[in-house]
């Protein structure tokens, strides 16, 4: 990852998000926001690659996890993506 930002499909890299849904900051962690979020951007920690599908729409996949955090399964109904991505205004990957 080295900062650039990915332009390409199927070139991995850092998944950055912006929108009214995201949070702000962390409450009284400073350095953990300034850790987190750039120029309003999230940077959610995911290894992300875009692919075009044969119909010729973008989709997203989560491939990996760059930063450590607890792990928890979680199980999101594939109903519930088109209602977050309604609250994602842009959607960045860096490398």
């Amino acid at each position: 990852m080295d900062g650039k930002e990915v332009t390409g499909y199927d070139e991995p890299g850092e998944l950055w998000i912006k929108g009214p849904a995201v949070t702000l900051g962390y409450l009284k962690n400073e350095k953990a926001t300034k850790e987190t979020f750039v120029d309003g951007y999230m940077r959610t920690g995911d290894e992300a690659v875009v692919r075009k599908s044969p119909s010729g729409n973008e989709h997203v996949f989560i491939v990996d996890r760059i930063k450590e955090l607890i792990k928890v399964k979680v199980c999101i109904n594939p109903l519930v993506y088109p209602f977050l991505a309604f609250f994602l205004d842009e959607i960045l990957t860096f490398s």
